[in-house]
């Protein structure tokens, strides 16, 4: 029986040896499935690592790009404001030479306005010289009483009646421009 035992366990190992080397082979290549799984997870680890660090590399050019176009920035509003200045340094320059040339007109001109202004008041002069003065004269009538009130250079007389006020004030401005001076200031008092 140890013999049919034997040849039976060899009868048994002949027939499952196809299907041990069919297992065999199955966990061979589940084992190489494997190695390729981790392998692939491997190199999937890798790439993410990588493309982690590209991208710290990018937002660190993002940054430096940001960086210098503010720099390029700062620099073209510097170049404009220069530019500017300049500009505003040449228009000054330009308005201080015309308002030299009006100046130096002006200056050139100064003796024909003086004498322009000399004989303006020479005429003046005249012209108030020939003048006839009158006395300041207020005339106000009193409804109350119906007279009136005559005050000729802050002298005050009282009338009884408006035209006896008015005939003296005409009395009075007449003698004024008969006795006037020839510089407009009348002879005497009233």
């Amino acid at each position: 029986m140890k013999r049919i035992s034997v040849v039976l366990a060899i009868l048994v190992a002949v027939a499952s040896w196809p299907m041990l080397r069919a297992q065999s082979s199955d966990a061979a290549e589940i084992l190489r499935l494997r190695d390729q799984a981790d392998r692939a997870s491997d190199e999937a680890a890798a790439a993410s690592e990588a493309a982690r660090q590209l991208q710290i590399k990018l937002d660190q050019q993002t940054e430096r790009i940001a960086a210098l176009e503010s720099q390029l920035d700062a620099i073209n509003r510097a170049a404009e404001d220069v530019l500017d200045a300049k500009a505003a340094a040449k228009t000054a320059e330009e308005r201080a030479a015309r308002q030299k040339i009006v100046d130096e007109q002006w200056a050139a001109a100064a003796p024909e306005r003086a004498r322009k202004a000399a004989e303006l008041q020479v005429a003046v002069d005249q012209w108030r010289a020939a003048i006839k003065r009158t006395p300041s004269m207020i005339i106000v009538p009193n409804k109350t009483t119906g007279g009136a009130s005559v005050s000729i250079d802050g002298k005050v007389r009282q009338f009884k009646s408006l035209s006896e006020a008015n005939a003296f004030a005409a009395e009075v401005k007449q003698k004024a421009l008969a006795t006037a001076t020839p510089t407009g200031k009348s002879a005497g008092k009233l």
